[in-house]
Order: C-alpha cells, then structure tokens, then sequence
C-alpha cells in the first residue's frame, strides 16, 4: 500500500480548545474519499456494460450477415444503441462526485438489470430460436458480471439480479410466438436459481475479500493487526503506529452501500471528536485516507470492555461502581456539549470502561449520530438511535439537544443497576412507542435495595419531556457525585448500635 496521506489535528484543537469547524483541508481529504464503494463500482459497471452491448452489435451483424433470418437488424442495433446510451445516463447520475443517496445508487442499480433484462428477453423472442438461448445467457452474463464489478451488499446483488431475470420473462413471454420448450424453460430455471445463488455468494464474498485486504496490507505508519469490531460503515483495527511508537486503533470507511451518506456519517463523526478534549471521550490522533481512497481516523486503544459486556458478563453493577461510571460519562458528554456537540447515541456499548474497580476510567465514543447545535439545518434522517436509549422527542422526529444525551445517560444507568433495558421484551417499534407514550419504570423495580434518591436521579432522566430532564449534564454529574458521597459517608460512619 502506497504511503497514506494523513492530516494532523488542526493547530487551533493543539491547546485542547474546541474548534467550531473541522479545517477546509481535512474536509476536503475525508470527501475525496469516496472509491471502490458502492457508487464508484456501480458507476464503473454501468459505464463498460454500455460499452460490451454496443460492441455486441457487431456479433449480430456477422452471424446475420453468415446465416441471414430475416430480422430488422437495423432495429436491434439501435435498441443496443439507445440501451448504450440509457447506461451512460446512469452512470453520470451513479458518479461518486454527486454524493448519490443509498436509495438513488439501489433505483440506477435495479433500472439498469430491468432495461437489460426486457432488451435481452426482447431480443430472444424476436430471435431464431437456436439463438434464443444465448441472449438469455445474456442475462447470467450480466448478473456474472455484476457481481464481479459491484461491491455491494447481498441484498442489493439479489434485488437487481430478480430485476434482470423478471424483466427478460415478462418480456419474452409477451413478444414470442411461442412458449418456451420444456427442455429450455428447465433449464432457464436452473440457471436462475443458479444466477440468484452467485449473486448472493458473489456480494458477500467480495465484501469479505475486500475486508481481508484491508486487513493484510500495511500502510507505512500503520500496521493494522487484528479487527476490533465493525458497523454499518466501518471496521475498527488494532493497529502500530511506526512514526510514534504506539499501539492506536484505526477506523476505515467500509460502507459499500450509499456512500454519500456512509462518507457523511463517518465525516460527522470525525468533525465531533476532533471537537471534543476530555479525558472521558475517546481521542482522535490523525486522520487521513488510503491510497485506495478509503478514510480512516487513528485513536486512541482503549484497554476495558463496553459497559454492556461488562454488565452481561458479571450482572448488574455495585451501586457505587454504576453512579461512578455514570459521573465520568457525564463529565465526557459536558466537554461535547460546551464543544456545541450532542451525541445522541449514549448506550452501554458506546462507553468503554478501562481498568479495575476502584480505578476504573470510562470512556464514551461513537459519534457517528452526533448533532452540531451551531449548525444550521442539517442532513435529513429518518429515526436513528436504539430503542431503549432513544429520547422520545427523538423519536418523534425531533433533531434532539442535550436533554437527549441526559435521558441516554439514565438508560444506560437503569441497565447497569439492573441489567435489564427500558421495556425490555417487547419488538423494537414498541420499545420506542411505550417510551414516547409510558413513564419509564424505576430500577428499585428490579432491584428493591437502591436507595430512593437513585430512583429520583433515573426517573428525572427518563421524563418524557425534555424539560422536566437534568438541565445539563454539570447538574446530573453533581447529584450522581451527592449520592455517592451520602453512601460512602454511610458506610464509613461507625455503628452505634448496642
């Protein structure tokens, strides 16, 4: 792998002040890095199948001109021609530079197998019928090709190889004079059912082929070793720093699906941490792109385990140990809120805890769904967030401010009290209407030895209403700090009983 191109903090975030923007530069290295993704592939596909059809005109005029049928070649050429040319449109509005939505790159990719289809089907019932048989094959070629050309996830491999097969059966069906022979019509379906098996297999397989890759190359500062965990638009690495010295992890866009909004999402995340400096919120040290083209962001390796591990693993926490994690994590989420930053998406599995009782040390990160409150507008989102942690006014369709980060940080203290989640149980959807609709259960519920002042804490989080929350996390922070005081006061006072 050629040497990567990375792009230090800026100067401004050295101090440890939060800037209000992340630097033109960086912005502009992380939005060029938009190859060999969904868009880029699917674009390049579109561009050579527009070029193979046209030239296959040429095979037609040959056999016609050595064995004559009869056909309008003329008619067929200019299909191939038109299709050409509907291919191309296609790829200008699949180019990687327009920042396409996930659901534009699926309608380009699902209308270029249905024009393909029909045309080929077309073609095979108008054709003598020894010739039928290979524009039908045509179809296999065209999803064989697709899956070699487009990374994509498995689904969207299915969705358009049925596009291309229904469209060439609805088509031949009302253009021949005749039905398929049973001989042909059988093994046109094992062909199907053989084109729908590779399709799947195909996606998947590159997919994992191109993750291994990442994998088994080394850039020149970093040596990526083992994978740490993944999502919907990246994998994180552990990973050497050879100029430094040091052990980090590194995140690399993956998202084959829709990378406008995976290179949207994952530069979002890198704008919210390089904002945020707080010894409680995982710490961003470079970021830059690979030579394919691929962002990435180096941070910090963070030695402990997610708190929802933690608490499957052992059981609910001590109460001194939950309100202490708690406090730390609002001590993080203060430094993102006075950096105008609300992260949205505070979960067990968004706060690493390192260490050992009574030194442990959390850590939040994440923030791929975080807001930017000095920001106007912003990018349309349907209801994103995890039911039993999503703030209701956010799943209302509400953008949500700090208040939504406040009802997180009771969730997550009502799972580590009790192990269990908000209306634990029910299907996701009802999860999330019971939150909107329902005052949400206290943990002395599941776990009758809490003292009345954590249930106050866990139930002024949860209030549905935004305003009746902790008004910030500084108040929250101090009362969960009141609480533990009164229990270790409690506990160091000598008995006098007897």
């Amino acid at each position: 792998m050629h040497p990567p191109e990375p792009v230090a903090a800026p100067d401004d975030l050295a101090d440890g002040r939060p800037d209000a923007r992340l630097s033109d530069d960086i912005s502009r290295r992380i939005r060029s890095a938009s190859k060999l993704g969904y868009a880029e592939t699917l674009c390049r596909f579109l561009r050579v199948a527009a070029v193979v059809f046209v030239l296959f005109g040429a095979i037609e005029i040959l056999a016609e001109l050595q064995r004559p049928s009869g056909r309008a070649l003329w008619a067929l050429l200019l299909i191939r021609l038109f299709y050409g040319g509907f291919l191309g449109a296609l790829s200008l509005l699949a180019e990687p530079a327009r920042r396409p939505a996930s659901r534009r790159l699926l309608a380009i990719d699902a209308a270029s197998h249905l024009a393909g289809g029909a045309m080929l089907g077309a073609f095979a019932a108008l054709a003598p019928l020894y010739e039928a048989a290979l524009y039908l094959g045509g179809v296999s070629t065209l999803v064989f090709a697709r899956c070699l050309m487009v990374r994509s996830r498995w689904w969207q491999a299915l969705i358009g190889s049925l596009s291309a097969w229904a469209a060439a059966a609805v088509c031949y069906a009302g253009a021949s004079p005749a039905p398929l022979e049973p001989a042909m019509l059988s093994s046109t379906l094992v062909i199907l059912l053989a084109n729908l098996a590779l399709a799947i297999y195909g996606a998947r397989r590159m997919e994992q082929l191109f993750s291994d890759a990442i994998r088994a190359r080394s850039q020149d500062r970093y040596r990526l070793g083992g994978e740490l965990g993944r999502g919907g638009f990246g994998i994180v690495y552990r990973a050497w720093d050879r100029h430094l010295g040091r052990a980090c992890a590194v995140k690399i866009l993956t998202a084959p699906g829709g990378d406008g909004d995976a290179l949207d999402t994952f530069e979002d995340e890198i704008r919210a941490m390089l904002r945020v400096r707080s010894p409680h919120v995982v710490q961003v040290y470079d970021v830059g792109r690979t030579d394919e083209g691929r962002p990435y962001y180096a941070m910090e390796l963070l030695d402990g385990h997610d708190l929802g591990t933690i608490v499957r693993r052992e059981g609910p926490l001590g109460l001194r140990r939950a309100l202490e994690v708690a406090a730390q994590c609002c001590a993080g989420l203060a430094a993102a809120h006075d950096a105008d930053v609300v992260h949205r998406d505070i979960k067990p599995e968004n706060i690493v805890v390192c260490g050992a009782p009574p030194d442990e040390h959390a850590k939040v990160l994440d923030f791929g769904l975080a807001r930017f409150m000095d920001a106007p507008g912003g990018r349309p989102e349907g209801l994103t967030g995890t039911p039993g942690y999503l703030a209701p006014e956010r799943a209302r369709g509400e953008a949500g401010g700090e208040a939504a980060d406040v009802y997180g940080v009771g969730a997550t203290l009502y799972f580590a009290l009790t192990g269990h989640e908000l209306f634990e149980g029910d299907a996701p959807l009802t999860r999330v209407v019971r939150q909107t609709a329902e005052d949400a259960p206290v943990p002395s519920e599941l776990r009758p030895d809490l003292p009345p002042a954590v249930d106050a804490i866990v139930a002024r989080c949860l209030a549905r209403a935004p305003d009746a929350r902790f008004p910030g996390m500084g108040p929250l922070r101090r009362a969960l700090v009141r609480v533990r005081r009164e229990l270790d006061a409690d506990r160091d006072r000598p008995d006098r009983a007897g």
